[in-house]
């Protein structure tokens, strides 16, 4: 196949319109063709690789004729209107199963289908089943209705860019929304994200006179993990410690990244013993466990402390967190691996 078929093929696909839908818009076209030329049948059809496909047909009940022979095949050989006065006694249509069958094809006109940047991708034609003269001033009309087909075939291809477009819009905005309001390393909450939570859910503990409680938690000797085996284990065994607080949160319980290897847990609606039970739950999820990278090469024995404060909706939630930081404080200095409530 020469490279210039190969090219007008390329750019057909372009399009994306064979085997296609019938569309009101093309048939519309065809239908016109055939009413201002006053022929039986009008085709706008798309040259393949073996075959010519109809986009749009009327007056003829065909979806598509192999390319060879074919006049449409022909007809985009040339830059303008391609027209056989009686296809009988033309050499170029006289062995075409349409001329020598039905539809009994006689008169053939078509204008090509051509893109701006140069291909003919098919043609608009119009057939007779008697023999015509040429009347080039009304066949100028084939060439007119041929561009407006093209024009047809631009604004699909326009609006599937444009979906194109919007669709990956709609990607990028939604994974922005993500990079503002998760942690990259952990994938849980970032601090923003948590602290907007919590104040959030003061309010509704306010509203609904319901408890609520902030658990601040901090992996013991963090610092020896990175010094022992790098960094690049210790952000795995980080990810792992975020992973393992998460599937542990019940219903009305959050936890984000609050910055480092600290963790903040948001507690809603629990009573006092649920949430000294949720907190217990938290710890012992890292601390019964250990945790292993690398597939299995690196083990890691890890243990977290936790700092648990409890208030109402009328709590002010920087009083919450400052609470709960010296109560993670009195969970070190008592000797890590435990959690302290604020007094």
């Amino acid at each position: 196949m020469q490279r210039g078929e190969t090219e007008r093929l390329l750019a057909l696909r372009r399009y994306g319109i064979l085997d296609t839908l019938a569309e009101g818009a093309f048939d519309r076209i065809t239908s016109l063709a055939a009413r201002l030329l006053d022929m039986p049948i009008a085709i706008a059809g798309l040259v393949d690789a073996d075959r010519i496909w109809f986009k749009s047909h009327h007056g003829i009940a065909v979806e598509q004729v192999d390319r060879i022979p074919g006049l449409c095949a022909t007809a985009i050989e040339g830059p303008g209107l391609y027209v056989v006065t009686d296809a009988r006694t033309d050499p170029r249509a006289a062995a075409n199963p349409l001329v020598t069958a039905a539809p009994w094809v006689r008169f053939y006109a078509a204008a090509p289908l051509r893109t701006a940047d140069g291909f003919n991708l098919g043609t608009l034609c119009v057939i007779d089943h008697e023999p015509r003269h040429v009347d080039w001033d009304r066949l100028s009309i084939l060439e007119t209705l041929a561009q407006v087909i093209v024009d047809q075939m631009e604004l699909r291809l326009a609006a599937r860019r444009v979906d194109a477009l919007s669709s990956e819009l709609m990607a990028v905005n939604a994974q922005l929304r993500i990079q503002a309001t998760h942690d990259e390393l952990t994938g849980l909450w970032n601090r923003r994200r948590i602290l907007e939570h919590l104040h959030h859910h003061l309010a509704l503990a306010r509203r609904h006179r319901q408890s609520l409680a902030v658990l601040l938690v901090d992996v013991d000797r963090f610092k020896d993990v990175n010094d022992r085996h790098g960094h690049l284990v210790g952000d795995r065994v980080l990810h792992e410690v975020a992973r393992r607080l998460d599937a542990v949160c019940h219903a009305g319980e959050a936890v984000g990244r609050f910055g480092g290897e600290e963790f903040l847990v948001v507690l809603f609606g629990c009573t006092p013993e649920q949430t000294a039970r949720a907190a217990e739950r938290m710890r012992r999820s890292v601390s019964d466990g250990p945790i292993r990278v690398d597939g299995g090469a690196t083990t890691v024995h890890l243990s977290i402390s936790g700092g648990l404060a409890v208030g109402g909706g009328d709590a002010d939630p920087q009083a919450l967190l400052r609470a709960a930081d010296a109560a993670l404080y009195a969970a070190k200095a008592g000797g890590r691996d435990r959690i302290e409530a604020a007094v």
